[in-house]
């Protein structure tokens, strides 16, 4: 149990390990900083109890802030590692119980996982409910507990899967491939594939993970030959994108000398270098992290250039090709940044429409209130002023009527305060 708990504490609480001098504050701790520290060093050391406690404790005291809302993704960490403990346990006991007719003690260890179950499920739909920044996350790790330790019940997780697919972009890769190994686990290995190979060519953040997944698939059916040629297109192209773990993408050295090459064509004045350098490097690893984070980065270049309708263009493409992922979210963004104020005003809203759930819906929202406040300093006529200032507080107001209990309601609090709305 404390191997898995210290897998939990790498995931959820990621931080330095707590050295002698580190521990004045876990017994009485003064600060939310000193909280966390405390669950952090209760993890290490094996005691889920004293962890579960300290972050209940956190929330208590602390409940508007990130560091409850990393509490509540905590817990449902610990109930789950927990939960799979007890059902492992189950497994192991369960032929020895039966043979000797030990119901009632077969019933009890079903039980308990049950509790642990439910526990794990209200921690991460706390963080559904009131912390908006983390909500994709913590509805993938809801759709996990259906799909992957709760049988009978995987279409429940897999719907949960599809709605962080259709609404949350921050976590849209993740879903689809947990989507496709739910399938897998099942051995529907059609809906496992076809999972695979849309993560593959329509989420790009993942496409290297899928299509490595997809061969899997037919490697373990035993067709070699699919298996290499799928093989084939992450050895060249798809392998550029590096390293995966729990589908997360850590990214790798070839971003740095791509931007880094730009940047030095384009300080020798040769802008035009820059460009086909970036516009190369897009075409030789198709649909990959590279080349969309180079699209990205290619935008802004035409847009320091001069060269806005291009710009844009390039950011279209990618809202376009890929309108549920991450860098369709971050093409938005993008393109709310290079244009000017009434013309940001209509992307941040589209942006906002588009993912009205997930936490790009609080960035555009916190982006478009500061836009507006630009607007009152670029027009001279006091019925704008007030109309773009009034229009301001209406946003941040929205995130707050959304968000009551949120880090994102007490920053909202503060910046009406802050400009007097």
């Amino acid at each position: 149990m404390k191997k898995a708990l210290k897998s939990v504490l790498i995931i959820a609480l990621a931080g330095p390990l707590l050295t002698s001098t580190g521990l004045a504050s876990i017994e009485k701790p003064e600060l939310k900083v000193e909280y966390a520290s405390r669950g952090q060093y209760y993890l290490q050391v094996g005691q889920p109890t004293k962890a579960i406690n300290n972050f209940e404790e956190l929330i208590r005291q602390f409940p508007k802030t990130r560091e409850a809302e990393k509490a509540w993704l905590s817990l449902g960490d610990i109930y789950l590692t927990l939960l799979k403990d007890k059902q492992s346990h189950l497994r192991g006991k369960l032929g020895e119980l039966e043979k000797n007719g030990l119901t009632r003690e077969i019933n009890a260890l079903r039980a308990e996982a049950q509790s642990l179950k439910h526990k794990a499920l209200n921690a991460y739909q706390m963080v559904v409910n009131y912390f908006p920044n983390s909500r994709g996350l913590a509805l993938v790790r809801i759709g996990k507990v259906y799909a992957f330790h709760s049988p009978g019940e995987e279409e429940t997780g897999r719907g949960k899967f599809r709605e962080v697919m259709s609404n949350f972009p921050e976590q849209a890769g993740r879903a689809i491939l947990f989507l496709g190994d739910s399938y897998l686990r099942q051995n529907k290995f059609e809906k496992a594939k076809n999972a695979y190979y849309q993560a593959r060519f329509f989420y790009p953040e993942v496409a290297a993970q899928a299509q490595l997944l997809f061969s899997k698939v037919d490697q373990g059916q035993k067709y070699f030959s699919s298996t290499v040629s799928a093989l084939a297109l992450v050895l060249d192209p798809l392998g550029i994108d590096g390293y995966f773990t729990d589908y997360y993408y850590h990214g790798n050295v070839m971003w740095e000398a791509i931007e880094r090459t730009a940047e030095c064509m384009v300080a020798e004045g040769n802008r035009e270098t820059a460009i086909d350098h970036l516009k190369n490097i897009i075409n030789k690893y198709p649909d990959t992290n590279i080349a969309f984070s180079t699209k990205l980065y290619l935008a802004e270049t035409y847009n320091r250039q001069g060269k806005k309708v291009e710009a844009q263009s390039v950011l279209d493409q990618v809202i376009s090709h890929c309108p549920q992922s991450l860098y369709a979210a971050r093409a938005y963004l993008k393109k709310a940044e290079i244009s000017s104020g009434k013309e940001a005003v209509l992307i941040y809203g589209n942006l906002r429409k588009a993912f009205p759930r997930s936490k790009f819906w609080e960035k555009a929202s916190r982006a478009l209130a500061d836009k507006y406040l630009d607007l009152v300093q670029r027009t001279s006529d006091d019925k704008e002023k007030k109309e773009f200032r009034r229009r301001a507080s209406g946003v941040i107001k929205e995130i707050m009527r959304r968000s009551p209990q949120s880090p994102e309601w007490v920053s909202a609090q503060e910046f009406l305060k802050l400009h007097k709305l």
